[in-house]
């Protein structure tokens, strides 16, 4: 801890590389105990506490080499150039040391025997299992990239939550053990101190390793398409990755928007709309949310968000991006029947249900549009962190609000879903009509509550002004 003693030159580094390093051992150390000690907490907080000090180990890390905290990024990280090859090899090996240290604390304090460590879901094969650990650590990997582009990362804005939120969707779905190779030694850790069955479950930790790697090289290549000049194409990629993950989160928690699972698509919503609100602008991942934008600037002089065919664009990506993700669901999960699916109780009436699914779908769309009118608005400001979890938690109380009623979906997208499953083919026009009339009500709140500033964004419209059209901009222009 003292900068001006001498460090041995086998080490090869200097005072600020051995912070670096001793900082991803701490952060390794903490979410191996968090993960190790997981039986020992109650529902809600297991994924809370991971997604949280996550979260937390990047936004602090970004002045100490950028808060790594997983193999996965450091390997991502070194794939596009960031990392020298014998320092990307100190930090993946200080993070696999950290963990392992981590378990064995937690050993210590709880007994090895009662300790979480990954394991194959029941009911979910080994390849579906590889697979959804794939899925997620390249969403993960994706993210935390796009948070070391942004300005934000180096000021300390919360860019970390970003990272978080998404670690916090994926510990939720029951498919997925850890998106984190380092985690995979976890079964020798507590197997070698009497967990019982640890053998069968050694055999099969690859696909804790591989998947995690897999994903992560496919995220180091992904991230030129968002970096890409080429019109359109940042845009459109960001929100059907936004809305494939939206759908995958969903249709793989059950019940839907139900308890974890509204939490899950909650988060993976703020994770998704921060990656993807710079280049494709206020969104939402919702199709709802695209129309209660655009029909903002109808009768008025402010210049429309979007062209109408970029609109269109829009639409259809996160229609394609929701369905396609409930149909990797159905893959992995080894049959339709399986994918959660949102659906109108049998007790609720018609109008009840298109009731339920508009209020829950009015508050998010009004943080929406709330957020475009001031300094958050994600047209204008590279800051889109506060938008993406004012709408996020606002999605989230209105799944726990109305999930016994209508399943909750309070998007268009989301409704689609019974195309994949089959079931509830009947409800999905409330999932339709609700979010739309949750949108003008929306609308018609964002013009009561901000009258004022309206008409000051209108009269500075007219006269050439301060209204700007988005463009759609490119995450080197926001580096």
């Amino acid at each position: 801890s003292d900068p001006n003693a001498e460090i041995p030159e086998w080490m090869g580094i200097d005072f600020r590389e051995l912070q670096c390093i001793m900082y991803e051992f701490n952060c390794a150390v903490v979410l191996s105990l968090i993960y190790c000690c997981l039986p020992h907490m109650p529902g809600y907080f297991a994924p809370l506490a991971l997604g949280l000090s996550m979260g937390g180990a990047v936004e602090n890390g970004a002045e100490f080499g950028g808060g790594m905290a997983n193999p996965i990024f450091v390997m991502a990280r070194y794939l596009r150039g960031e990392l020298r090859g014998v320092a990307a090899f100190r930090y993946a090996a200080l993070l696999v040391v950290g963990t392992i240290w981590g378990a064995t604390l937690a050993g210590m304090i709880y007994g090895f025997k009662v300790n979480a460590y990954p394991v194959k879901a029941d009911g979910v094969s080994e390849v579906s299992t590889f697979f959804a650990e794939l899925l997620y650590s390249f969403g993960f990997t994706l993210v935390y990239l796009v948070v070391t582009k942004r300005r934000e990362v180096s000021g300390a804005k919360y860019a970390g939550a970003a990272v978080g939120a998404f670690y916090t969707a994926a510990t939720i779905v029951p498919a997925v053990g850890v998106a984190n190779p380092a985690l995979a030694c976890l079964a020798l850790v507590n197997g070698l101190n009497g967990a019982s069955g640890f053998v069968d479950h050694l055999e099969t930790s690859w696909m804790f390793f591989a998947g995690p790697v897999a994903g992560a090289l496919l995220a180091s290549k992904a991230v030129d398409v968002l970096t890409s000049e080429r019109p359109k194409v940042p845009m459109l990629f960001a929100e059907f990755t936004g809305a494939f993950f939206l759908g995958l989160t969903a249709a793989m928690n059950a019940p839907f928007a139900g308890g974890l699972g509204a939490l899950g698509i909650a988060a993976v919503l703020v994770a998704m709309m921060y990656v993807s609100s710079p280049v494709a602008g206020p969104t939402a991942l919702n199709p709802a949310g695209v129309a209660v934008v655009l029909l903002r600037s109808v009768d008025s002089a402010l210049i429309p968000t979007w062209a109408p065919v970029d609109a269109a664009l829009l639409v259809a990506t996160e229609l394609a991006g929701t369905v396609a993700g409930a149909g990797v669901a159905a893959a992995l999960l080894q049959g339709a029947a399986k994918v959660a699916t949102p659906m109108v109780a049998d007790d609720t009436a018609w109008i009840d249900s298109v009731l339920a699914e508009s209020l829950g779908a009015s508050l998010p769309l009004w943080f929406l549009l709330d957020n475009m009118v001031g300094p958050n608005d994600p047209r204008k400001n590279d800051t889109t962190m506060s938008y993406a979890a004012m709408v996020g938690s606002a999605a989230f109380t209105g799944m726990l609000l109305f999930h016994g009623a209508t399943g909750a979906a309070l998007n268009p997208a989301l409704g689609l879903m019974s195309l994949v499953s089959g079931r509830h083919m009947k409800d999905i026009w409330v999932y339709f009509v609700g979010p739309l009339l949750g949108g003008l009500t929306a609308l018609n709140n964002l013009t009561l509550f901000r009258h004022d500033e309206l008409e000051a964004e209108e009269e500075a419209a007219k006269k050439g002004g301060a209204d700007e059209k988005l463009e759609p901009k490119t995450y080197a222009a926001l580096a």
